[in-house]
């Protein structure tokens, strides 16, 4: 599953062919299909920002410019003429880096490999980082990590092992420290009473330098191709997250920068760039289930302009954020996901009569793609009051489809009276 639900990003497709050839919308299908999850992320900002722009102005998708240079679009609206170019930016080169997933991933694998019946839950990995060496203007935070191909020979060794074997016959609290940068590395600890695997971390998404991350990375970038491109217009950048944590982090004056800092340093350096706009996922708090507490929020960055063109960009962030779709996720956990659309499985409500529920759920049982144990285990408040319906004597009457737009539909259930057919004879009714 991606960040917007593969029927929203249908429809967006189709919409999107008024003004995109068919070829480079074969593309962008391509990559949905089949890229990459980073591609995939991608090019699903791209479908959804060209197709929101497409709503209050005119869109030319890669005009042909005097530079030769290749440039998302051209944008008019009323006497203005932009272009624009779409980025996304990310942490996947921070977390190469710094491959404490990997790390744990691999401990999990060799404790359920190692074949002493140990519980991968009551693990907990912390791993030092160079926190000492660190201020503004200094060095990157990096944790202290061999590469994953060394993992095996420096971390997971004959002292892992002891260290395992350690464990099993007596079950008590029991801790390996590996050195990797004098007495700071890596610690591995077994607590029989905790619940969940557990780890920890210097943070190394916070940045200390205004040029040396992703985001300043990203838009530098960016400017060099629109500088490039022959245009003399106003021009501006869309850069949306793909998973960065620093893109909505808030600086600390003294000790370490937010994206604020960054991007107003970046627009004093590039003079020709007239404004950035940051797209990110932002939750009302509300913590309701699903999606519904989720939404693009749009936050615009610009250089000092008159008061006409500076009511431009602030009416260009505006009608972006609120012409994107409600999103389905975070970046982050898009990154993590396969490619299916998500199902309702587990989620809708019963009355006294009616069950309404996930309607791929329903036909996926009836195709024998789940077996009734299944159902049963994820779906057991509705697999009660089917049971309860049919012990009442109850038959099936109608059966309703509600479409939404997300990647599932609703089936409702509608149960009758008490029937004769399957219910003893009643001489009152």
């Amino acid at each position: 599953m991606g960040l917007f639900s593969r029927r929203i990003l249908y429809r967006m497709l189709t919409e999107n062919r008024q003004f995109i050839s068919a070829d480079k919308v074969r593309h962008q299908v391509n990559q949905l299909n089949g890229g990459g999850i980073v591609e995939r992320l991608t090019t699903e900002w791209e479908v959804a920002v060209l197709n929101s722009f497409s709503k209050f102005g005119h869109v030319q998708f890669e005009p042909e410019l005097a530079g030769g240079v290749a440039i998302d679009f051209l944008f008019t609206r009323g006497k203005h003429i932009l272009l624009i170019e779409i980025s996304t930016v990310s942490d996947r080169g921070l977390d190469e880096m710094n491959p404490v997933s990997q790390l744990c991933d691999e401990l999990v694998q060799r404790v359920r490999k190692s074949g002493l019946g140990l519980n991968p839950s009551k693990f907990a990995v912390h791993v030092d980082g160079n926190w000492r060496d660190l201020y503004l203007g200094g060095p990157k935070a990096h944790l202290y990590l061999p590469d994953p191909n060394e993992f095996g020979s420096v971390i997971f060794n004959e002292r892992f092992t002891e260290f395992l074997n350690k464990i099993g016959p007596v079950q008590t609290n029991t801790s390996l420290h590996i050195p990797l940068n004098g007495d700071a590395g890596v610690t591995i600890t077994y607590n029989p009473a905790q619940e969940f695997f557990t780890y920890s971390h210097l943070s190394y998404t916070v940045p200390f330098q205004v040029r040396s991350n992703p985001i300043y990375n990203r838009l530098h970038a960016k400017a060099n191709q629109l500088r490039n491109a022959g245009f003399e217009g106003i021009k501006g950048i869309i850069l949306c997250d793909a998973g960065c944590t620093m893109l909505n982090q808030q600086g600390l004056r003294g000790q370490r920068l937010g994206a604020d800092d960054i991007i107003d340093a970046f627009l004093d350096e590039n003079p020709s760039i007239g404004f950035v706009i940051v797209l990110s996922v932002a939750s009302d708090d509300t913590r309701s289930l699903g999606p519904n507490h989720l939404k693009i929020a749009g936050r615009l960055y610009r250089r000092a302009v008159n008061s006409e063109v500076a009511s431009l960009f602030d009416d260009l962030c505006q009608q972006l954020a609120g012409n994107l779709p409600r999103p389905e996720t975070t970046p982050v956990n898009a990154l993590s996901l396969s490619n299916e659309g998500r199902s309702f499985s587990g989620g809708g409500t019963v009355s006294a009569t009616k069950i309404k529920m996930s309607a791929r759920t329903a036909v996926a049982l009836l195709a024998g793609q789940i077996t009734t144990e299944e159902f049963t285990r994820d779906n057991k408040f509705f697999s009660d009051h089917f049971a309860r319906m049919i012990g009442q004597g109850r038959m099936l009457t109608e059966v309703r489809i509600e479409r939404t737009e997300r990647d599932d539909d609703w089936i409702e259930f509608i149960f009758s009276d008490p029937d004769p057919a399957i219910s003893p004879f009643d001489a009152s009714r």
